[in-house]
């Protein structure tokens, strides 16, 4: 064999051997790259924390607040605002507010960490009529079939006769001396129910008042864990307290008159039998006696 061939077939050799190693080396490099490049990801991922945000539960600017902020079954903040504020973060309406899904950044200077209302995601709003400003003492619930429902106490007339008419999108409704009221709206916003409490508080003609839904000192109506309604409402001796059809009356033994604990869901059907506090002069004799429903 020519050794000059022999020391050719060599070389050739050695430099594909070498050329096979620096592609290799070539591509180690780049794969080397690439892990340093993601390496701080996640490192910087494993050793992230995050601060539980904390809710806005009271608002106050230029002494206006809306008149009920609370939280939702699934953890939402929902907002009954009677009056838009002048900063223009609430509107005259029941809004739902969310939390950002993408983080939130919290403004400078701002301790501990905290979000606002307005800074949160509206995932739902129901505009209310402008006279709604009459009617602060108001407690929405969100139900998990996203129905919203409305409880009012009462509204806020200098006289017991002057009714109050609210006007919605396609219809319109009346409460009438200073009784408390019901609202139901269904998942598209659409007013579905309206329903009044009616009967005699105390007083008559031109005075005479009807039940309030919650008259314990100028409150909204309580909510439970069940989406129903908590109420106390005052009886004259000789009426009645009457929602959505159901008609109690005080016995026959107060002829002083009473005051009626009950517990409504969203129809305004009483899903608890009421009961019974006596009212001896300005004192409370809280007697829970179960009294009969009448008519």
């Amino acid at each position: 064999m020519d050794r000059a061939r022999v020391s050719q077939s060599i070389i050739l050799t050695v430099i594909m051997i070498m050329g096979s190693l620096s592609y290799g080396l070539n591509d180690l490099t780049v794969q080397y790259d690439e892990l340093t490049e993601e390496e701080p990801v996640a490192h910087s991922a494993s050793n992230n924390t995050y601060d539980p945000l904390a809710i806005q539960t009271s608002y106050y600017a230029n002494s206006e607040n809306p008149g009920y902020i609370g939280t939702t079954y699934d953890d939402r903040v929902i907002v009954y605002s009677e009056e838009q504020d002048s900063s223009g973060d609430f509107n005259i309406a029941i809004s739902v507010y969310s939390y950002p899904e993408q983080g939130f950044e919290q403004p400078a200077g701002r301790s501990p960490l905290a979000i606002q209302i307005p800074e949160m995601n509206i995932d739902r709003e129901i505009s209310l009529p402008t006279n709604f400003s009459k009617m602060r003492l108001c407690t929405p619930i969100l139900h998990p079939d996203d129905y919203i429902s409305l409880a009012c106490s009462t509204y806020n007339e200098a006289y017991a006769n002057t009714p109050l008419r609210l006007d919605f999108a396609s219809s319109n409704h009346t409460i009438n001396n200073l009784g408390g009221s019901m609202f139901l709206w269904d998942g598209n916003d659409s007013l579905v129910n309206f329903i009044p409490l009616n009967g005699t508080a105390w007083g008559s003609g031109l005075s005479q008042f009807k039940p309030k839904f919650y008259d314990l000192y100028g409150q909204a109506p309580k909510t439970t864990n069940n989406f129903t309604y908590l109420g106390k409402t005052r009886i004259v001796a000789s009426g009645n307290f009457e929602l959505n059809g159901t008609s109690y009356s005080c016995p026959t033994s107060m002829s002083i008159g009473c005051s009626a604990l009950f517990e409504s869901n969203r129809d305004g059907n009483i899903s608890n039998p009421a009961a019974v506090l006596t009212e001896p002069g300005l004192y409370w004799t809280r007697i829970f006696l179960m009294f009969a429903t009448f008519q």
